[in-house]
């Protein structure tokens, strides 16, 4: 082939792409022209005059200074709770050791009993009966 035709090929090529980037850059132009109208008129549409900010300011500020001394009695609620929960969890972790203090005292006293059981059975020595629930062992 060629080279002259390959060159007005190339050439042919590079026009072809500068005309359409050219009209992608005019797109996004008017686009981001229009975009800034807009956002123009959103701005206009939005202004308020300096008494209604203040007024609104000053309502802004006195919701806002309400809802800090909301917040601080909810956090002085918070750490009450808080010490409470943690005392009732020492208590009932007391609790719980010594339920387990009396259940193994009660298998050392069920124990015994059953070994006095034993004994006396084993010397014929009458006795009432055990209560229900603690029978003899064999």
């Amino acid at each position: 082939m060629d080279p002259t035709i390959i060159t007005a090929l190339i050439t042919a090529g590079g026009v072809v792409l500068a005309a359409l980037f050219t009209l992608m850059g005019v797109r996004f132009t008017q686009r981001a022209t229009r975009a800034a109208a807009e956002r123009t008129a959103a701005l206009e549409r939005t202004k308020v005059d300096a008494q209604a900010y203040e007024s609104a300011r000053q309502t802004w500020d006195e919701h806002v200074d309400s809802l800090r001394e909301q917040l601080a009695d909810l956090r002085e609620d918070a750490e009450r709770q808080r010490r409470t929960a943690q005392e009732l969890r020492a208590r009932v972790d007391e609790l719980e050791d010594g339920r387990e203090r009396d259940r193994a005292r009660i298998r050392e006293l069920t124990s015994y009993a059953r070994q006095l059981l034993r004994i006396l059975a084993d010397h014929e020595i009458p006795y009432p009966p055990p209560p229900p629930g603690l029978e003899q062992e064999t």
